[in-house]
């Protein structure tokens, strides 16, 4: 399994956040340091505006975070597709989804789940927090902190979403018989806040919103 990324130094974090806007004091407390990290990289992209595009994410991207990024085209809550899956997660996941939907990536009883939260996301837009329970190529179980944000593409294009998935140190976990799929529970945490308000959660989700530990 590839190693956690290392987080930017100070020097190394990208600064200039608009004036106004949402920092890293709006997250969580106790928030994972590369989560924090890759936010404030995200905010340093949006030039004034409430989020930036693809394409000045794609010209700068946070380097040592980017091999455990995916990229999702969002048609609608029941079409994704995956843009870029990055090569740390292809690695652990065994598989590459680049330009497949989300279908072989969540279990089923997760799929449309996570649609609806990806499609919030996009819309609204907000960006949210959540721990994805990730089955490995070798079969292992682990419980992986994730945030998620969107991105702007042209008009003519689908939305677009920007997930950074950091795997823990731990020791994993075997999986269960009926497990399947990659990702095979969402616990969703919180959603992010960049300017637009925070969307309302469907009832069957807001049983899930708790303080996991870590946070």
């Amino acid at each position: 399994m590839p190693p956690n990324p290392v987080s930017l130094t100070p020097a190394e974090a990208p600064t200039g956040a608009p004036t106004g806007a949402p920092t890293g004091a709006d997250l969580p407390p106790g928030l994972e340091p590369d989560l924090a990290v890759f936010y404030q990289a995200w905010l340093s992209l949006r030039r004034g505006a409430l989020v930036p595009t693809l394409r000045d994410y794609l010209d700068a991207p946070p380097f040592r975070l980017q091999p455990f990024v995916a990229i999702l085209d969002v048609h609608s809550p029941d079409f994704i597709t995956v843009r870029l899956f990055g090569t740390a997660l292809t690695a652990i996941a065994g598989q590459e989804f680049t330009k497949k939907d989300l279908s072989p990536i969540y279990a089923a009883q997760e799929l449309g789940r996570a649609g609806a939260i990806v499609w919030d996301a996009v819309t609204h837009p907000a960006g949210y927090i959540c721990v994805r329970t990730v089955r490995t190529g070798h079969g292992l179980v682990l419980d992986c902190d994730c945030i998620s944000l969107p991105l702007v593409v042209d008009a003519s294009a689908p939305k677009c979403l920007v997930t950074f998935v950091r795997f823990p140190q731990q020791v994993p976990r075997i999986p269960k018989p009926e497990m399947t799929g990659v990702v095979t529970r969402i616990r969703f945490v919180e959603w992010i806040d960049i300017g637009a308000g925070k969307p309302a959660l469907p009832a069957a989700d807001r049983r899930d919103i708790q303080s996991p530990p870590g946070f």
